[in-house]
């Protein structure tokens, strides 16, 4: 019986270090968010910068960003069934990403009559979707999915905001994105 209450305590001590070891990770690891911002519109063709940020206390390695920007229905709850297109199967930059430091990267869209149509129909929203991946500092693949979008009203405040501005000095504002429920920045995992 001796034996046996040794193996048990070897046994649960490993539990505990290796539940120790897994907590410091998720503690000291990389945790990179994603943020649509400025926007602008100009000769028909809508810009959005979407920007990346390592919230956590280690770098997040090899990071790429895969998104894109289109006119289409509203995303529901939890909805990541979308696919990308790298229709050149151009490369994705990858780059490192260390605490407090961001990283931006800009799409432009062609707006059509009828996607603008649709947009003040209030039947379709300006979408902004993507996969962040990264390495952590412990040599762990990490993953983080996004999806945004602007709404009729968002769209027309926005518009507004962007248009007031003297036409000779016209600079890209932020835009009111709003994030699908279930589709938040903190879900990465």
């Amino acid at each position: 019986t001796l034996y046996i209450a040794n193996t048990e305590q070897g046994r649960l001590t490993r539990e505990s270090i290796d539940e120790a070891k897994l907590s410091s990770q998720r503690q000291l690891r990389a945790y990179v968010s994603a943020a649509p911002g400025k926007a602008f519109i100009a000769n028909g063709e809508f810009g959005v910068v979407v920007q990346l940020k390592n919230m956590g206390v280690t770098p997040a390695f090899k990071t790429r960003c895969l998104w894109q920007l289109n006119i289409g229905v509203k995303p529901g709850k939890g909805d990541f069934d979308y696919g990308f297109e790298n229709p050149n199967d151009d490369p994705i930059p990858t780059f490192d990403l260390y605490p407090n430091s961001t990283h931006s990267s800009m799409r432009e869209y062609a707006i059509s009559d009828a996607e603008m149509a649709n947009i003040e129909a209030g039947t379709h929203v300006i979408r902004a979707f993507g996969i962040v991946f990264y390495i952590d500092a412990f040599g762990n693949d990490q993953t983080g999915k996004f999806f945004c979008y602007i709404d009729k009203t968002g769209y027309k405040l926005w518009l507004a905001n962007f248009m007031a501005q003297p036409d000779d000095n016209r600079r890209p504002i932020v835009a009111p994105f709003k994030f699908t429920e279930g589709n938040n920045w903190a879900s990465f995992s």
